[in-house]
């Protein structure tokens, strides 16, 4: 073989592999940039302080209960939730103390929760309003001087019907210092009774942020059946939705971690529960439905969260 020969048989082999290298290299470059777009998440101090100030948008007052236009029918009395039952306490074993201070709270304000037909005038603060900064189309928030975050809600949605022990909870929010993305019902619209919220911190564990949930509630039947719904959705569009069985629901878990155990027996249940946000989920907004009924399809609950990464 002539050595011009050699050298066409060598260029060749490099330019194969050159071909191979440089295709490699692009597509690790691809996967980079799609990983730095759409799942590198900003740190948890930054997540919180984003949503933090979404918390303070028209957008996210009812914590997006508007985006899913939901309907219960008729409008009727729920007596399921009272305060004064006998308490009946079962909390997860594996959080802190924040449980007790739902407690000391309600007792504390019992005095300022009582809730007439006109709206409730809580403690009055000076916020200063910024624009959301996830979403480009949201507006800033303009409060009052003497104004606080529940009366705006109900000024800036007037067609938001009126809602019983928000402003119970707007205080346990600000003296836990959390950031609030969701809020627990006794009924999905119309007037209703808060007796829940949903806030986002940092998972100190597992890394990350994690969403956790608080309920303080009083069931007055009994409750041995039923059905757990789901529907989420990203950016405004349907992601998920689902239903299962209210008493299998947990199935995979066991006893002692599961929120309830079947039946439910009248009583006081507090619940705190921890819900770790997937580091695989892609950047943007993320709002969701959860509603549970009992086994005459009355209903038992009313959850909706609202939260961007």
């Amino acid at each position: 073989m002539s050595v011009e020969n050699k050298a066409a048989s060598i260029m060749v082999l490099y330019k194969g592999r050159l071909i191979k290298v440089g295709i490699l290299v692009f597509f690790s470059l691809l996967m980079m940039v799609l990983y730095v777009s759409f799942f590198q998440h900003p740190p948890p101090d930054e997540l919180l302080a984003n949503n933090r100030k979404a918390a303070l948008s028209a957008q996210q007052l009812d914590f997006g209960a508007t985006l899913f236009g939901t309907n219960d029918g008729p409008e009727e009395e729920n007596d399921d939730f009272k305060d004064d039952n006998d308490d009946q306490k079962s909390v997860d074993t594996d959080v802190d103390n924040e449980d007790d201070d739902i407690e000391k709270d309600e007792s504390e304000t019992d005095e300022e929760n009582k809730v007439d037909d006109e709206p409730v005038e809580s403690e009055k603060q000076e916020v200063e309003s910024k624009p959301r900064d996830t979403e480009s189309d949201s507006k800033p928030v303009k409060l009052d001087a003497n104004e606080d975050i529940i009366s705006h809600k109900k000024r800036e949605l007037g067609n938001v019907d009126h809602i019983e022990m928000a402003d119970y909870w707007e205080h346990f929010l600000k003296k836990q210092n959390l950031v609030p993305i969701g809020a627990v019902y006794n009924k999905c619209e119309g007037r209703r009774v808060q007796f829940g919220t949903v806030v986002l911190m940092e998972d100190k564990e597992n890394g990350g942020i994690k969403a956790r949930t608080y309920v303080n509630m009083t069931l007055d039947h009994t409750v041995d059946g039923g059905q757990f719904n789901i529907d989420s959705r990203y950016n405004g569009r349907g992601l998920y939705d689902n239903y299962w069985d209210l008493c299998e629901v947990e199935d995979d878990l066991p006893d002692e971690e599961k929120t309830f155990l079947c039946p439910l027996k009248p009583g006081k249940y507090i619940r705190v529960k921890d819900k770790p946000i997937p580091s695989y989920l892609p950047k943007g907004r993320f709002q969701s439905k959860i509603w549970a009924t009992d086994q005459n399809g009355k209903m038992i609950g009313c959850g909706f969260s609202d939260f961007t990464i």
